[in-house]
């Protein structure tokens, strides 16, 4: 699908006569001509013959260098044509223009990476073919299914069912919400901080999404450091002696304690991060 650029009163006439064969037009005037036309784009040009007033054609220009068009003829449906000097050029909307802009009551295809500032809610079929970024969220209907297609085809599957959940195939997983402050997703929109926490202490997980912490010390002698995570230790570092780096991490479940515990001859000096 073309992309279009516009401009306003663009309103002149022909400086030379044009052949039925020519890829070029030469305008009397470059008043309110844009000073150059994106790759991949075109601006929408109508020629209309003085003598009659009865004959059309639609040009689509590609390229500006001063009064001069670089132009793809025979447009919409209109056939290439030969023209005078003093034949009228105008930028009248035209069908095409019209065709390429998304209704809110028919069937809309975006190509390329588009951005929508409000939330987006499909009740029928939504066909992406680029990047679609809503930053107030995107909404499909449950029980609606949807497959998903990869380069190598279609593989799964998915509908949103009345319970919140995404299905694929027969299994369930938890509804993914994406928003500025990354949803339940664990690493999006998340940063690693640096944070004030004690030994043997507890803590919780009060975010919507999967935190990882970590503790980095030493020991003082014999002395162990790990972190329990709802109760139950899921990583730990032990010395025999004193100098021993110790460090320990773990994933902590949103809503989940978590503590940092110690045994033995432990530094009380700690560099405590977490990724939230």
């Amino acid at each position: 699908m073309t992309t279009f650029i516009f401009a306003n009163n663009i309103n002149t006439t022909l400086a030379g006569n044009v052949s039925t064969s020519a890829t070029t037009i030469t305008l009397s005037s470059s008043a309110n001509l844009p000073s150059s036309i994106p790759s991949g784009s075109a601006l929408v040009i109508t020629l209309n013959d003085r003598a009659t007033r009865q004959n059309y054609e639609v040009v689509y220009a590609t390229a500006i260098t001063g009064t001069t068009l670089t132009v793809v003829r025979a447009q919409e449906g209109t056939s290439a044509l030969a023209w005078l000097t003093g034949d009228f050029v105008f930028d009248g909307p035209t069908a095409g223009q019209q065709a390429s802009f998304a209704q809110t009551g028919g069937n809309n295809t975006w190509t390329g990476t588009n951005s929508f500032n409000g939330g987006i809610s499909v009740t029928g079929t939504a066909a992406v073919t680029g990047n679609v970024s809503a930053t107030a969220g995107f909404s499909v209907p449950n029980t609606v299914p949807y497959q998903l297609t990869s380069t190598a085809g279609p593989f799964s599957a998915l509908y949103c069912s009345s319970g919140n959940q995404v299905v694929v195939g027969a299994s369930t997983l938890p509804l993914i919400l994406l928003g500025s402050s990354g949803g339940n997703v664990f690493g999006i929109g998340q940063t690693q901080q640096t944070v004030i926490r004690n030994y043997n202490t507890n803590y919780q997980n009060n975010t919507n999404a999967p935190i990882m912490v970590s503790c980095a010390t030493s020991s003082t002698g014999a002395g162990s450091m790990g972190i329990y995570v709802g109760g139950v230790e899921v990583s730990n570092s032990t010395a025999t002696g004193s100098g021993v780096a110790l460090c320990a991490w773990a994933i902590v479940p949103p809503g989940v304690t978590y503590q940092y515990a110690t045994t033995g001859s432990v530094s009380g000096t700690a560099t405590f991060t977490e990724w939230r």
